[in-house]
């Protein structure tokens, strides 16, 4: 299908990632919004496209950097970035988005971007980079001269540091914003049923609400439950 499941990670990607940066390019020509405005939204774009991206590299590793919506006259024969750029790229749009971004919306703009939520693609990026599958001296299948597609070249332990800081911004961050919390009624069982299948409860950082043909559906993203 054109959109394909939100873990397959290619079908719709590059698709999304143009619209956002059509939407970010082009967001200034609004006469009736604030510089202020403006800057949230080229910020909650930016956290899409790295959204995006971090989907793609925890499924293919190195992939097509795209860093502006490509023209007729633009080369698209782009090919696929190492490993750690494609990880550098997330990290950096992270950090930039989260500086701008606010921590919670009203409840009208349930589902745009927060700050925590951009923090949250950052860290669950680091998390897949600590692994063995990236964080080896030999790819899980052999490349040759394009090895650092899908791996490191070389075992890092600090890449798991990397990753721990980063999930620690994410709860920080979260809980901060006085509305994210980690569900403990003493009854780990039923806390865990809240966490992985109730809409919007307290574990979810973003979720929005989306209406198809078929039905209403909530979907929800960065549950740490779902990390584990």
């Amino acid at each position: 299908t054109a959109g394909g499941e939100d873990m397959d990670g290619w079908t719709y990607n590059y698709t999304a990632i143009r619209q956002c940066y059509l939407v970010k390019e082009n967001i200034d020509l609004v006469k009736d919004m604030s510089a202020s405005d403006k800057a949230v939204i080229k910020a909650e774009m930016q956290a899409l496209v790295a959204y995006r991206y971090e989907q793609m590299f925890i499924m293919y590793g190195g992939v097509p950097l795209l860093d502006k919506s490509l023209e007729p006259t633009d080369n698209l024969n782009i090919p696929r970035a190492p490993l750690q750029e494609v990880l550098d790229s997330i990290s950096s749009w992270c950090d930039q988005s989260a500086a701008v971004l606010p921590s919670t919306w009203p409840a009208t703009w349930t589902g745009r971007m927060t700050k925590s939520a951009a923090l949250a693609v950052k860290a669950k990026a680091l998390v897949y980079a600590a692994r063995p599958l990236f964080n080896s001296a030999t790819p899980y299948l052999p490349l040759g001269g394009n090895n650092n597609l899908i791996c490191f070249g070389a075992v890092n332990a600090n890449r798991w540091d990397s990753a721990a800081l980063a999930c620690d911004a994410v709860i920080t961050e979260a809980q901060t914003n006085g509305e994210t919390h980690i569900i403990n009624t003493g009854n780990p069982l039923a806390d865990y049923g809240t966490a992985t299948s109730t809409p919007a409860n307290p574990e979810v950082i973003l979720a929005f609400k989306a209406e198809g043909s078929y039905a209403s559906s909530m979907a929800t993203f960065y549950n740490p439950h779902n990390w584990q």
